[in-house]
């Protein structure tokens, strides 16, 4: 059954597509892009911590992660 834009999917792979879904597009980010998701959004690092562990400043890493968020968006639900 195919959902309409905006309904809630409610079968029960939903899961495992999705989490296969978001891991294809996080793979299919630039190593930059993916390595700022990675360290904010699992591993819980705040910008000052991911400017340090990558040498870049904290505004540096805030724009990355925008640009990671605006591209995954759009891999992911503007198909």
């Amino acid at each position: 059954m195919a959902a309409h834009e905006g309904e809630l999917v409610t079968s029960p792979e939903f899961p495992v597509l999705n989490s296969i879904a978001v891991e294809r597009a996080l793979s299919s980010l630039t190593e930059e892009l993916r390595t700022v998701v990675v360290l904010k959004e699992i591993e819980g690092c705040s910008h000052r911590e991911i400017a340090e562990l990558l040498q870049i400043s904290r505004s540096t890493s805030e724009s990355r992660l925008h640009r990671a968020r605006k591209l995954l968006r759009a891999m992911l639900f503007e198909q």
